[in-house]
């Protein structure tokens, strides 16, 4: 297993389920009434997008609190917009990250050796992207396959069924939650 065969099998997931590949992760910039900001990068739900800008027009504050590691997940993301291929990998890794660390029971053993298969090759081809912390949960969105006993159906046993699971919880993830870049009163020119 390399990169570029995880890679390749992504990109053509991707396209399958009709997701953008040009801009896998397109943040929209949103400015703040406050001097210094405490967090830079954040998702929101397409759902509740306008919802929220109207109250952040208003001036009110941020009234919710995104998990710990889809924050995590964004920051890497901003830092790495630009190449294709390093978001790729970190979405890929995202997803990874979740199921490596509470994994279903019958993931463990050969699909388990698999899955850190495929992360000692991501992590070997972009070791300056770092881990996730070790107490964070969620890494994207939509994770598909846990928490939920009726996504026992679940049972991937080949590289290209995971790769496709992961291609699927970031289409999913990106197609109904908008990145979001915070920028301090003044930065638009408003």
């Amino acid at each position: 297993m390399d990169w570029q065969h995880i890679y390749s099998t992504w990109l053509y997931n991707i396209r399958q389920l009709d997701s953008d590949v040009d801009d896998l992760a397109p943040f929209e910039m949103v400015q703040l009434n406050v001097k210094e900001l405490r967090v830079e990068v954040d998702w929101w739900p397409k759902s509740e997008h306008s919802e929220r800008l109207d109250n952040l027009k208003r001036g009110a504050g941020l009234y919710w609190e995104t998990k710990k590691g889809t924050l995590y997940t964004a920051k890497l993301l901003f830092a790495n917009r630009g190449s294709s291929e390093r978001l790729a990998a970190i979405l890929i890794m995202a997803s990874l990250d979740v199921k490596e660390k509470d994994p279903p029971d019958d993931w463990r053993g050969h699909n388990y050796r698999l899955m850190e298969e495929m992360s000692l090759t991501i992590r070997q081809a972009f070791p300056e992207i770092q881990r996730w912390p070790h107490s964070t949960r969620d890494a994207l969105p939509v994770t598909i396959g846990r928490y939920f006993p009726a996504c026992d159906f679940i049972h991937p046993s080949k590289d290209h069924e995971f790769i496709y699971l992961f291609a699927l919880e970031a289409s999913l993830s990106l197609g109904n939650w908008q990145l979001i870049r915070y920028v301090p009163s003044g930065y638009l020119g408003e």
